[in-house]
């Protein structure tokens, strides 16, 4: 937790704080340098999840599951604007760097292997997956479209999303492949078909985030590990 203290400070001293635009930008920052840093010290790439090749084919074959989940559902329950959206390259920049690479450089690098070595690496899986819940539903751009469903439902939903990210990092070991799948996940499903806001029928968020759980969860259950050998920490 010490690289988000020290990001939260600076931000707050330069950018008046993950509030606004700037100072989350610097937030993000903060986090990821600091991240990096401290876990090539302590763990080294492969200790924090940055392995290519096969790890990370898999990271990224299992995260494609829930993306093309959230996709089928998104366009079912989710009225789109008649309009295609604009600096698409930006946007995916700012998505694949900031909220998604640092995110999981931080909760599913850094914070996945210390817990690892203090209470295993079940625990791990688990306790990642409640922080990329915690920051997920406050920072993300999703974000802003919890105000058209319950807060606990839409909690829920970032908890099961971090979960299934928790345990694609415990079953395969990378965070690469589940990055940059997150990444595209966001583009396309919030900015490319952008949803019409104010909603017609906002109850329809709260459809999403309660069929998207659920198929987190069906997820999460064909990863749970069987046998230690499972585990790639």
């Amino acid at each position: 937790m010490v690289a988000a203290i020290l990001a939260t400070v600076l931000a707050n001293l330069i950018g008046r704080g993950p509030s606004n635009e700037g100072g989350l930008s610097l937030f993000w920052m903060v986090l990821g340098v600091s991240s990096w840093f401290m876990g090539q010290a302590w763990y080294g790439l492969a200790g924090m999840g940055l392995r290519g090749k096969r790890p990370l084919l898999s990271s990224a074959g299992f995260a494609v599951l829930g993306w093309v989940g959230l996709v089928l559902l998104r366009v079912w329950f989710i009225e789109t604007q008649e309009q295609f959206a604009t600096a698409l390259a930006a946007d995916f920049f700012y998505l694949l760097l900031f909220e998604a690479f640092v995110m999981h450089l931080w909760v599913f690098g850094l914070f996945f292997r210390s817990v690892a070595d203090w209470r295993g690496p079940l625990t791990a899986a688990v306790s990642s997956g409640v922080l990329f819940a915690i920051f997920a539903s406050f920072l993300f751009q999703e974000a802003l479209f919890n105000q058209y469903t319950n807060g606990i439902t839409a909690f829920l939903y970032f908890l099961a999303w971090g979960l299934f990210y928790g345990f694609i990092r415990l079953r395969t070991g990378s965070i690469l492949g589940m990055a940059f799948v997150q990444a595209m996940q966001s583009l396309t499903a919030w900015y490319i078909l952008i949803p019409q806001i104010p909603p017609s029928q906002p109850a329809s968020f709260g459809s999403l985030y309660v069929g998207m759980g659920i198929v987190y969860m069906i997820l999460v259950w064909r990863l749970w590990p069987t046998e230690e050998s499972d585990y790639r920490v």
